[in-house]
């Protein structure tokens, strides 16, 4: 009896469900530890030098010019404000470093995605612990360091601030690719992990400002959410191996996500492995019973009761 008869439904097409030390089944040597799974073998968008990671970014950049997005098409090649393993941006396809005292300003302007902010709010968020006419100061020191390392792509009038318009960031072209896959509308060269960038999900790490945790924290779950989804649409092609890849990188990023975990084991399922299925099922249960002492949701376990009741 096939997998989807028995179950009366094909498994990949699944609602998914909102682990350290346990081994993934299916590819042997591929280990959970306290540190995380040992390095996919697929190659990530953070395997590539900084250089071509742009070029890979910009290219697809260029791809959204066939989109109906107007502001997509109006990003050009050679400006961006690049957030991953920075901050730094490209001016005329340069590198350029951002000034040390400056690159929490850039970063709090690029997070807006060209939408303005007042100078006030600036200035109350990034220096909160002195007062309004000294951080009004610091936030024209800061806007002229820019100015001087030749990082002009701060737009400010009296009232506010925002990105240059026509200025791409990195992290936004990254999250429109998960979007993409999140709503069902990704084209088919979305569908490769070679689009996800690693880094990513822990963006830029050291910074602990209220509003860098917040917004990092987003980004990593619109991130695990297309990774679950992109594992999905893999499977429905029968490109399993990428399939199992991509729930498995969502597994590495959050070892405790069952969703994630469900993912793998569907990808299993679809793929006829059940066994496979049944050892990523109990080593996720004895995991999860080991770390937080609570058991899987009813339905991780409906996933795979049926093929125990047929054996």
């Amino acid at each position: 009896m096939s997998v989807s008869a028995a179950w009366g439904w094909a498994p990949w097409r699944a609602v998914a469900i909102p682990f350290s030390g346990a081994v993934i089944p299916g590819v042997p040597t591929c280990k959970l530890s306290s540190t995380g799974l040992r390095k996919l073998p697929v190659m990530l968008m953070s395997d590539l030098s900084r250089h071509e990671r742009w070029n890979s970014l910009t290219s697809e950049m260029s791809r959204a010019d066939e989109t109906s997005d107007a502001s997509l098409r109006l990003v050009p090649r050679s400006r961006a404000v690049c957030l991953l393993d920075g901050p730094f941006v490209v001016l005329d396809d340069r590198e350029i470093p951002v000034p040390e005292g400056s690159e929490r300003l850039l970063v709090f302007v690029a997070l807006r995605n060209g939408r303005a902010i007042s100078r006030r709010k600036v200035a109350g968020t990034l220096w909160p612990d002195v007062t309004e006419v000294r951080a009004a100061g610091n936030l024209r020191t800061a806007l002229w360091r820019l100015r001087s390392a030749g990082v002009g792509l701060l737009e400010a009038d009296r009232h506010g601030l925002s990105v240059m318009r026509g200025t791409a960031v990195d992290i936004f072209t990254l999250e429109a690719w998960a979007s993409r896959l999140i709503d069902g509308t990704a084209r088919r060269d979305d569908l490769s992990l070679r689009c996800f960038h690693r880094g990513a999900v822990e963006l830029l790490p050291g910074w602990y400002d209220d509003w860098i945790v917040f917004e990092r924290e987003r980004l990593r779950q619109r991130l695990l959410h297309a990774l679950e989804v992109l594992s999905r649409r893999l499977a429905e092609e029968g490109r399993f191996g990428e399939a199992v890849e991509a729930a498995m990188t969502a597994i590495q990023i959050d070892p405790l996500r069952e969703s994630a975990h469900r993912a793998l084991i569907l990808v299993h399922l679809s793929e006829g492995n059940c066994v496979e299925a049944l050892r990523t099922y109990d080593e996720y249960v004895r995991l999860v019973d080991h770390e937080l002492g609570i058991g899987p949701t009813l339905g991780m376990t409906k996933l795979v009761q049926f093929l125990r009741e047929t054996a």
